[in-house]
């Protein structure tokens, strides 16, 4: 069975959740990426902003290397504690965002009914020859951490761009 996701945003949007699988290293970061590019264009109405993972352990902080490149990005995820996806998280949202295909495809099993809301991060990347997947940087290293990291900068802001357009 073909993966398919929407690569169109509602115009209507105005609560996203960004998801991976533990919700320690890409889905906050793209989180807080999301907010502080929301709040600089000065967007309104406001745009709720969470993350979530699909098996996340419940208060874990975000990973050390996720804390060192997102600090060198002046965005501290000190504060930041995982949290489980839910079937409410995933109602609440006006878009949800996948950073992997594992990620989509565990997403569309548990929550069928928002298929039409669900979408690859990476789709937004717009870099020809490019994959739409997000790769853990858990399986790397600070500097595939950075890398990852530039890389969810691009997405968010072509995201928060086409969030802009549609106000």
């Amino acid at each position: 069975m073909k993966l398919r996701l929407s690569n169109t945003l509602s115009p209507h949007t105005r609560s996203v959740l960004c998801v991976c699988y533990g919700n320690i290293m890409r889905s906050p970061m793209a989180a807080e990426m999301m907010k502080r590019e929301i709040l600089a264009r000065n967007i309104a109405p406001p745009i709720a902003v969470q993350s979530a993972g699909l098996h996340a352990q419940p208060e874990n902080p975000a990973h050390p290397w996720a804390l060192a490149a997102a600090q060198a990005m002046g965005l501290p995820l000190t504060e930041h504690r995982a949290q489980l996806i839910s079937d409410e998280l995933a109602a609440q949202a006006d878009a949800i965002f996948a950073m992997d295909f594992q990620n989509a495809a565990e997403l569309l099993a548990r929550f069928p009914q928002a298929r039409d809301k669900i979408h690859m991060l990476g789709h937004w990347r717009h870099e020809p020859g490019t994959s739409v997947e997000i790769s853990d940087p858990y399986y790397t290293d600070i500097e595939g951490t950075k890398q990852c990291y530039a890389v969810i900068q691009r997405c968010v802001r072509s995201i928060v761009d086409e969030l802009e357009k549609a106000k």
